[in-house]
């Protein structure tokens, strides 16, 4: 099992494509019996067709120091 997942909602940019906008993560528990989430930020209410809010879960990628921005 992946050692943390990131917590996504989708919208579309300018161009009409879908993108993943990160908004926190999911860690599993020691266990194995669950998960914790932690979300940084709340999304909106923008809902699907079904009138429901939806949130993705993708295996982060490891953290490579060499890559950071700053």
């Amino acid at each position: 099992m992946a050692e943390y997942f990131e917590v996504k909602t989708m919208k579309k940019d300018r161009e009409g494509k879908e993108r993943g906008h990160k908004i926190g993560a999911m860690f599993p528990w020691k266990s194995g019996e669950g998960f914790n989430i932690v979300l940084d930020s709340v999304p909106l209410p923008k809902m699907n067709d079904n009138g429901e809010l939806e949130c993705v879960l993708m295996v982060a990628k490891p953290y490579d120091k060499n890559k950071a921005p700053f």
